[in-house]
């Protein structure tokens, strides 16, 4: 059955809308979609839990976010996710169909802060490849602790939803893996920002 189909849309936040707007028809008859995407919709500045909202109306969603390289995955390498969702449902669905002896996964019911998180990551990745390329590498911490600040303001928590979020992997442990080393495109991407040599296009062209 289409509508229970089960589709996991990853691609880079540019290319989202594409594969939304390519296959309207065929998305329109599913009730869930789940994505590995972080960032925002590129047209429009929403969030994709927003955007996908906006054009199909209700549905079941959900997205997996945390600290993984797709390298460290295809090695089998233990690895916890954050398993965002808005449906019960397809958050135990998921959990049957992802989770394994090295792959776990963390059920928050709450898509907006883990996808805030996402994009707020990408930020002080950046920020701390400039300032581990000027041998600042004390500000990194730093960095990251403000921005699990910004993650709690910018999502609206407080009490202990906000400590769940910001310990959960798709937060503290996404920021502690890409703000920290040349695996992660957006820390290359500030390292080369930091070189006043080289111009933000070209910058882009190499990671």
């Amino acid at each position: 059955n289409g509508a229970d189909a089960i589709n996991i849309i990853a691609s880079n936040s540019q290319g989202f809308a594409d594969i939304i707007n390519k296959n309207k028809q065929y998305f329109s008859n599913l009730q869930r979609i789940v994505w590995l995407t972080k960032g925002l919709e590129h047209t429009t500045g929403s969030l994709f839990s927003e955007y996908l909202t906006d054009k199909f109306g209700n549905l079941e969603l959900a997205i997996i976010s945390g600290p993984t390289f797709a390298e460290d995955l295809c090695q089998n390498k233990l690895m916890e996710v954050s398993l965002a969702h808005n449906s019960t449902d397809l958050e135990k669905i998921l959990m049957e169909m992802i989770c394994s002896d090295y792959f776990k996964a963390k059920s928050i019911d709450n898509i907006r802060a883990i996808e805030v998180a996402g994009v707020i990551k990408n930020i002080a990745a950046i920020l701390c490849g400039m300032a581990y390329a000027n041998n600042k590498e004390l500000q990194i911490e730093n960095i990251i602790d403000k921005a699990c600040k910004e993650v709690k303001y910018t999502a609206d928590l407080n009490g202990n939803e906000a400590d769940v979020i910001i310990n959960s992997p798709g937060c503290i442990g996404d920021m502690n893996l890409t703000c920290k080393q040349n695996k992660s495109r957006n820390f290359r991407f500030g390292q080369l920002l930091a070189d006043e040599k080289i111009s933000i296009h070209d910058a882009l062209d190499i990671v």
